[in-house]
């Protein structure tokens, strides 16, 4: 999964620091720092791997809600397009065949994702509820993957999974209402192709 930029930002701390030991080292041999920054790198890298993985779903691997949150005040800048997947019958499937049964549909769900939209930002917001964030994306492109995407579920899953999209032309539109309007799309979707009463 890629994280997100403050994450990546990370590491660049931890290059710089490494450089400048390695230069006090080299043109300071009697200068014993090594240790010391041995010391220090390791606080600094256990501060990135922990900023990394607390942006993960333990689950499928896909960036979490949190880092959802973060995406988004990006994304109220720079337009995009926003996809939403629910796992249709979810709980049923849980109930009738289990919970490792209920695990293998959300990473398997989550594996077509990553397919369906290389280079995206996946997230998995809460049990069977997942969100693609595509910025940049022009509305004939995203029409298009849309449809590529439904096609896809449907063909390498045996249960059902509804989508809805919404796309976000510039900075100036209610990122909310962009929300707002993909929910109800894929509610949409649900109701036309299993006959799930709308959303209310």
């Amino acid at each position: 999964a890629a994280f997100q930029n403050r994450s990546r930002m990370l590491i660049y701390p931890l290059t710089l620091f490494l450089g400048a030991e390695t230069v006090i080292q080299l043109a300071l041999p009697a200068l014993h720092v090594t240790w010391l920054c041995v010391t220090l790198l390791s606080v600094l890298y256990y501060i990135y791997c922990s900023e990394m993985w607390n942006q993960l779903d333990a689950l499928t691997g896909l960036l979490n809600q949190n880092s959802y949150l973060n995406r988004t005040a990006e994304m109220r800048r720079s337009g995009g397009v926003l996809v939403v997947f629910d796992v249709d019958d979810f709980k049923q499937i849980n109930d009738r065949y289990g919970h490792s049964r209920g695990d293998a549909v959300i990473m398997q769900t989550a594996d077509v994702l990553r397919a369906c939209f290389p280079g995206a930002h996946i997230y998995r917001m809460s049990g069977d509820e997942f969100v693609v964030l595509c910025p940049g994306v022009t509305q004939a492109r995203f029409e298009t993957m849309l449809a590529k995407a439904r096609d896809r579920l449907a063909s390498e899953t045996d249960y059902g999974v509804s989508l809805g999209g919404a796309w976000h032309a510039c900075a100036r539109e209610d990122l909310d209402e962009l929300v707002r309007a993909a929910d109800e799309s894929m509610y949409a979707d649900k109701q036309e192709h299993y006959g799930v009463p709308e959303h209310g």
